[in-house]
């Protein structure tokens, strides 16, 4: 019961932002250049950046946040106590865009729990 209550809870708080969502969100960034991604008050500048031998760049975005829930005391009718620790939860996301030589992005990637978007459309 408790792990269905803790799934609802981060449905919830998700406002039901999916992974095809933020597929959605960096499928715009295709095809925009470097100076808007970095003037971007969604991206700015990024945390890493690798040049790759062929003169290609790639920019990487980390995001990293702890969540907890908090601790639960019941009492029952005869006087009986039950208590459900609180939980922490990690969430994070590394975004990559992997631009060519004139500062066009082409491709991305994503890893991480909490690479969530709300879908468009």
């Amino acid at each position: 019961m408790r792990i269905l209550c803790l799934a609802a809870l981060i449905m919830a708080m998700a406002g039901c932002a999916t992974t095809k969502g933020y597929q959605q969100k960096l499928d715009a960034w295709v095809g925009g250049n470097e100076k808007a991604l970095v003037e971007s008050n969604t991206w700015g500048v990024p945390d890493k950046t690798f040049q790759q031998s062929d003169g290609n760049t790639i920019y990487c975005y980390k995001s990293h946040r702890i969540e907890t829930s908090p601790t639960e005391v019941y009492t029952n009718s005869r006087g009986g106590t039950s208590i459900l620790s609180g939980s922490v939860y990690e969430r994070s996301c590394e975004t990559c865009f992997y631009m060519k030589q004139d500062k066009i992005i082409y491709h991305y990637t994503f890893k991480g729990n909490d690479c969530l978007a709300r879908e468009q459309g």
